[in-house]
């Protein structure tokens, strides 16, 4: 079995957790086309519907052009606005997927520890909420930053280079994707070494 089985599980369920968690939260399912309807023409009678950091209104990207109305172009204050306006939800999604994930191993490590006696593990108990604290300081910065640059700055600059060639540019872009998720689980893995939230015995 591996020595770091429960780091592995904890980590998987906590990754699912945050993503499907923030997949709700930005594009949540309607139950049918009423309701969309509803919900479009909620939004046109709404017409400052952009978003904001306190009273200023900020991009959705730090890097891009304009603001949601397509013609002004944002302010440095803003751009810089852009990256902090995510960080309370994004902090909220890891407090939440490092719960679910941290959490539920822990109750499945004191299963096994009742079930199985005579398993010795290789592996440290983890301080659970040590560990959504970073999982939510690590998303709300760290994977706000990577997702800003990957969203704003390369995969625009790749749809440029190759509108031409989609198949190319698909695949760039589905390759960029995977390698910004696996920089943040070895960075993600990496912080939480440093400061001794994975340890084995």
């Amino acid at each position: 079995m591996v020595p770091e089985i429960d780091f592995v599980v904890s980590g998987v369920l906590t990754a699912v957790a945050g993503k499907y968690y923030t997949m709700w939260r930005v594009a949540p399912t309607l139950d049918d086309g009423s309701a969309a309807s509803a919900t479009n023409k909620e939004k046109k009678d709404q017409p400052d519907n952009q978003t904001r950091l306190g009273n200023m209104i900020v991009p959705t990207n730090a890097f891009q052009k304009t603001l949601s109305d397509v013609v002004t172009r944002p302010r440095i204050q803003q751009r810089l606005g852009s990256f902090i306006a995510p960080m309370l939800p994004l902090f909220r999604a890891g407090i939440i997927a490092g719960t679910i994930g941290y959490g539920v191993t822990a109750i499945m490590i004191s299963l096994r520890t009742i079930y199985l006696p005579n398993y010795v593990p290789a592996t440290q108990n983890m301080n659970v909420l040590h560990a959504c604290l970073f999982t939510g300081g690590f998303m709300a910065i760290v994977s706000n930053v990577r997702y800003q640059v990957l969203q704003g700055i390369v995969e625009p600059s790749i749809d440029r280079l190759f509108r031409n060639i989609p198949s190319l540019r698909g695949i760039l872009i589905l390759a960029c994707r995977w390698a910004n998720g696996l920089l943040g689980s070895i960075l993600a893995i990496s912080g939480m070494r440093a400061l001794g939230l994975q340890r084995l015995k």
